[in-house]
C-alpha cells in the first residue's frame, strides 16, 4: 500500500473519530440542555420564551413546546381552582346568615302557640331547613377537599375510639326514634384522619337513623392486608334498585338527558371515552362510567355551547378541571332541586 492510501486511511479514520466526538458533544448539549428544561419545570419558572428555538435540536424543541403547553395547563388548572374557591366563598357567605335566621325563626315560632296547621308548617320549615343547610354545608366541605383547600392528615390509629366517638354522638338521636344503635368492638389499627373520618362516619350514621324507621343501626370494622373497611348498616329502605344498576340501555340513557338514542350512536364515534358494552344481538349496555362521561359530553356541547372538536381537546387537555367543573355544575342543580322541593312542599301546606 502506498502513502497515499495509507494518509487517506489516516484522514478517514480521524474524520470518524471527529464526527463521533462532535455527535456524542452534541448529544452531551441537549441532555444538558433538556435537563435545565426540567429544572426549569420543577421550580416552576420554565417559560419557552427563555429558550432560543433557532439553536435547538428538533428534541429539545418538541420538549420545550411540551414543557410550555404543560405548563399553560398548569395554570389554566390553578386559574380553575381559583374561580372555585370564590364561587364556594361566596356561596358559603350568601347561604349561611339567611338559613341560620330561617332555623332560629322556625325555633322560636315552634315555641309559640300556634293552630295544628300552622305548627306543621313551621315544623316543617325548620326540618327542610336543616336539610338545605347540611346539603349546602356538605357541598363547600367537599368543593374544600377536592380543590386542596383543606388538606387530610392521616395518622395511624386504633378505630375504636373513633367509632366510640361517633356512636356516642349519635346514641341519643337513635333512641329517641326507638333505634338501638350497636358496635362491634374492634382493636383494628389505620391510618386517617381523624376530625375529617369522624365526620364522614356521622353523616353516614345521621343519615340511617333519619331513613330507619325500627330496627338497628350496626357499625363494624373489617381489616385488610392494605386497609381496614368500616360497614355502618341499618334495616331501613336501602338503595332503589335502579341506583344499583351496573348497565343502561341507550333508550335510558338517552331519556336522562333528553336527547335521541341517534346522538348517543354519532357520540360514540365522535368520542373514544365511550365504550358501551355491546351483547350478541347488538344491543348497547352503558356502564355508570359511560353516563357519566355522555353527562359531561352533554355539559360541554349542549349546556356551555361547545363544538364536538372543542369539546374534544378539553377532555383532552384538561378533564381533571372539567369533571370537577361539572360535578360542581351538578350539586348546585341538585341544591337547586331541593330548594324547589321545599317550596312545592311548603306551597303544598297553605
Amino acid at each position: 500500500m502506498n502513502k497515499t492510501g495509507i494518509v487517506i486511511i489516516l484522514l478517514c479514520f480521524l474524520a470518524a473519530i471527529a464526527v463521533v466526538l462532535w455527535e456524542r458533544r452534541k448529544a452531551r448539549k441537549t441532555m444538558e440542555e433538556i435537563e435545565r428544561m426540567l429544572d426549569a419545570a420543577m421550580t416552576g419558572s420554565f417559560s419557552e420564551t427563555n429558550f432560543n428555538e433557532s439553536r435547538l435540536s428538533a428534541l429539545e424543541t418538541k420538549f420545550a413546546h411540551y414543557l410550555s403547553a404543560a405548563e399553560v395547563s398548569s395554570r389554566n388548572v390553578a386559574q380553575e381552582k381559583d374561580r372555585i374557591k370564590s364561587l364556594i366563598a361566596d356561596i358559603s357567605h350568601q347561604t349561611k346568615t339567611p338559613i341560620a335566621n330561617l332555623l332560629l325563626y322556625s325555633e322560636l315560632l315552634m315555641e309559640e302557640t300556634l293552630p295544628v296547621s300552622a305548627k306543621a308548617n313551621v315544623v316543617a320549615l325548620y326540618k327542610q331547613s336543616e336539610k338545605l343547610r347540611f346539603l349546602i354545608d356538605s357541598l363547600v366541605k367537599l368543593s374544600r377537599l377536592e380543590n386542596g383547600i383543606i388538606l387530610l392528615s392521616p395518622q395511624q390509629g386504633a378505630l375504636q375510639p373513633l367509632l366510640e366517638s361517633v356512636v356516642e354522638q349519635y346514641a341519643a338521636k337513635a333512641a329517641e326514634k326507638g333505634l338501638s344503635l350497636r358496635l362491634h368492638d374492634t382493636d383494628i389499627s389505620a391510618a386517617f384522619d381523624m376530625k375529617w373520618t369522624t365526620e364522614a362516619l356521622a353523616n353516614i350514621v345521621d343519615n340511617a337513623i333519619k331513613y330507619t324507621e325500627h330496627g338497628t343501626i350496626t357499625i363494624s370494622a373489617v381489616s385488610y392486608e392494605m386497609f381496614a373497611r368500616i360497614d355502618i348498616s341499618d334495616t331501613g329502605t336501602g338503595i332503589p334498585d335502579k341506583e344499583l344498576k351496573l348497565y343502561y340501555s341507550i333508550g335510558e340513557v338517552a331519556d336522562m338527558f333528553g336527547v335521541n338514542q341517534s346522538l348517543l350512536r354519532f357520540w360514540e364515534k365522535e368520542f373514544p371515552q365511550i365504550s358501551p358494552k355491546t351483547t350478541g344481538r347488538g344491543i348497547r349496555q352503558y356502564r355508570k362510567e359511560d353516563v357519566e362521561t355522555i353527562g359531561l359530553i352533554y355539559h360541554l356541547v349542549k349546556e356551555k355551547g361547545m363544538t364536538l372538536p372543542g369539546a374534544r381537546q378539553r377532555l383532552k387537555d384538561n378533564k381533571e378541571a372539567t369533571v370537577r367543573n361539572y360535578e360542581i355544575v351538578n350539586r348546585l342543580k341538585a341544591i337547586k332541586d331541593e330548594l324547589l322541593a321545599i317550596k312545592r312542599e311548603l306551597d303544598g301546606r297553605e
